[in-house]
């Protein structure tokens, strides 16, 4: 999609890591030997590179108008049928819009998906993340994403754009003191406690570290009359995978053969 939207050169020209995945478990490291070709290489790069870009193509998509600075208030009905929405604005009246149909991408959460009463299953997930961005050397296997699975604790460790390192912890809940306590000095310990760590130790944190206790796996139905969740608003499962904008492509799918 990526390619097709014309969007992968100029995610490299804009500092997007391209790599293979490595992943270590109790049995040692392995490399999937199907991503040589250069098409299937993980693209990193941060979100707040990411998100312009992809506002850009989509405003100077035909056919779209895009609304800066809004947010969404209500999910109109005609019936049982999603209608169209309302939207407040920084500066005016809200603003009613119909549609034919309303689609839901605001992630985990979704509250296009609560303001149409769409029903939420939930399970709990054990595990917390904090995560933070560091300027230093590269890990050196030179892989686009290193993987730790350490049973139930995971690690990951991402080169991204601007010569900056993602190092990402997962531990299990029962670690959440200790990184409430100091979430830089705990995760670089954890880091640099996994085995063969990257260079977390030699390297400067950049910008605040990030943390999210509550992770816990959502369901919903993805498509209603006039009404489709895309993404994460669909299916926010556990984010070790980094499998939201599959799910976004594979909902758009089952959406689009339901519209036929």
């Amino acid at each position: 999609t990526l390619t097709r939207l014309g969007l992968t050169e100029r995610l490299e020209r804009a500092g997007a890591y391209r790599g293979r995945p490595r992943m270590w478990s109790r049995y040692g490291w392995s490399l999937d030997p199907t991503v040589d070709r250069p098409e299937l290489r993980s693209i990193s790069i941060r979100r707040e590179v990411l998100d312009p870009l992809l506002r850009r193509t989509a405003a100077e998509t035909p056919g779209v108008e895009l609304m800066l600075g809004c947010t969404l208030s209500e999910v109109l009905r005609d019936g049982r049928r999603a209608a169209g929405v309302t939207i407040k604005r920084r500066a005016g009246d809200p603003l009613r819009v119909r549609a034919k149909l309303v689609v839901g991408a605001d992630g985990r959460g979704s509250a296009t998906a609560r303001r149409a009463g769409v029903h939420t299953r939930t399970s709990a997930n054990a595990r917390f993340a904090y995560w933070g961005y560091f300027e230093g050397p590269r890990p050196v296997s030179g892989a686009g994403v290193e993987l730790w699975l350490l049973e139930p604790d995971i690690a990951i460790a991402t080169p991204t754009d601007a010569g900056l390192t993602l190092y990402v912890a997962f531990p299990h809940r029962r670690r959440l003191p200790e990184f409430k306590s100091d979430p830089e000095a705990a995760l670089r310990a954890y880091v640099g406690a996994l085995p063969d760590p990257p260079p977390i130790a030699d390297s400067r944190r950049v910008g605040s570290m990030v943390g999210k206790v509550e992770m816990a796996n959502e369901w919903r139905r993805a498509t209603s009359p006039g009404l489709a969740l895309v993404g994460d608003a669909a299916i926010a499962a556990d984010p070790v995978a980094a499998i939201g904008c599959g799910w976004g492509a594979a909902v758009c799918g089952v959406a689009g053969r339901r519209g036929r």
